[in-house]
Order: structure tokens, then sequence, then C-alpha cells
């Protein structure tokens, strides 16, 4: 079973929200967009001394904003 199949099931059939799961779709941005009614580029913005670009949505009943980081990660996970 893959990420989508498995963020779906949890939702259909057994009720599960994940905060974020839209993000480890394969096409987020597919997702992201449904149902959308507005979306902005907020601007430029620093989170814990990262640039970052920041964009907002608004829709029927989610509003979701990101922050992207620029540039190379500022952080190794190894």
């Amino acid at each position: 079973m893959g990420v989508d199949q498995l963020v779906n099931r949890l939702r259909d059939e057994f009720g599960v929200s994940i905060a974020g799961a839209d993000l480890l779709l394969n096409n987020p941005q597919e997702q992201l967009m449904t149902d959308v009614l507005e979306n902005a580029y907020i601007g430029h913005g620093v989170i814990d001394g990262v640039d970052c670009e920041h964009i907002a949505a608004r829709g029927q009943e989610v509003d979701w904003q990101l922050w992207v980081g620029i540039g190379p990660p500022s952080h190794s996970y190894s």
C-alpha cells in the first residue's frame, strides 16, 4: 500500500485526520488546491533563522499557510 492509499484509507474508512498528510501525497498541489477560493504570496519571512517564502490560501472549510525555505538545507538529518 502506498502513502496515498494509506492516507485516503485512514480518512475514509477510519475517520482519522492527520495534520499535514496532504504534503506527503504524490501530488500534494492537487490535493491542497482543491476547494481553494483564493491564494496569495505573502512575502519573505524568517523562521528560526531560516529565510522563507510565505504562501497562504483560503478555502471553503480550510485555510492554510506554507513557509518554504530558501536556499540549501540548513540542517542535516543523518
